[in-house]
């Protein structure tokens, strides 16, 4: 069966939509780790590295919130208006830091 260049991008677009959903829900579950109490009064609280640890977690999870938040409406407007990249490089090269 021949597959049709309309065909492919009617399929990537559709995975994209699809991975913008699991992404709201990764959200969700990173805004759970950022609300939750550093302090709770328990004894555990009273250790200076485990509340290094835990303000060190919150932060990157904050960071990749908000990198996951701009990474969506990226992709949503990209989306919305019709502009896939077409690219003749592969992932490697695309994503290759000048090596």
């Amino acid at each position: 069966m021949e597959t049709k260049i309309a065909d492919t991008v009617d399929t990537t677009e559709n995975y994209k939509e699809k991975l913008i959903a699991a992404a709201k829900i990764a959200l969700t579950h990173l805004l759970v780790v950022i609300e939750e109490p550093i302090i709770t009064y328990t004894e555990d609280d009273v250790s200076s590295d485990r509340l290094k640890n835990s303000v060190q977690t919150k932060k990157i999870a904050v960071f990749d919130y908000l990198d996951i938040l701009t990474r969506i409406d990226a992709e949503q407007l990209s989306l919305t208006e019709g502009t896939l990249s077409h690219s003749s490089q592969g992932f490697a090269e695309r994503n290759s830091k000048g090596r």
